[in-house]
């Protein structure tokens, strides 16, 4: 099992708490308490979102701004609250580490990835959103957006594609809900008033 605790630290950075069974007792008992493994910044929430899948620790920290780190692939920078999800796997040893960050491709454009996370079959469906500025620098819209990742032969995660509907639509709140069954990916805009013609 594995538990998150998005305002773990006194600067809500978050933790996930991993639990196994005992054989003897049919309890469960803590084996390991998992954090960024880059850095630890303030209101994070790493462990908004948790999931295991085959040899796969997967958790989002939504709130992550855009730090580098040797396993982030980037050169950092000062984006804010672009999120970032977290990859672990076990080594010889038997412990949790971290295997790999992964971010959005449009990462200066991306807000909150990780706020929905659902694997199925070596692909992975991460909930994002992007935020729109007008010219005085305001926010003035909000759009939601599904990240597509799959595996590749060397186990690690790529994106391959960026999901959205035909006629993105102001705060619907696009990607609120998502579920993968194989091929096939639904996705839930909760705020959505508009018909299936889009009036």
């Amino acid at each position: 099992i594995i538990v998150g605790a998005v305002e773990e630290g006194t600067n809500w950075a978050g933790a996930a708490y991993v639990f196994e069974k005992s054989n003897n007792s049919n309890t469960w008992r803590e084996i390991q308490k998992l954090t960024a493994y880059d850095f630890r910044g303030l209101q994070d929430r790493f462990g908004s979102t948790v999931k295991v899948y085959k040899d796969d620790i997967v958790i989002s920290a939504p709130g992550e701004d855009d730090y580098n780190s040797s396993q982030s692939g980037d050169g950092g920078g000062p984006l804010t609250f672009s999120g970032s999800i977290y990859v672990f796997r076990k080594n010889t040893n038997n412990q949790w580490m971290g295997f790999q960050k992964i971010r959005a491709s449009d990462v200066s454009a991306a807000i909150g990835l990780g706020g929905k996370i659902e694997i199925s079959n070596d692909k992975m469906a991460v909930g994002g959103g992007e935020n729109v500025y007008d010219n005085s620098g305001a926010l003035s819209k909000v759009f939601g957006r599904v990240y597509m990742f799959q595996k590749d032969s060397n186990n690690r995660w790529n994106e391959y594609q960026i999901v959205h509907p035909n006629v993105k639509n102001n705060s619907d709140m696009f990607g609120s809900s998502i579920s993968l069954y194989n091929e096939d990916l639904f996705v839930g805009a909760c705020w959505a008033g508009l018909d299936v013609n889009e009036q």
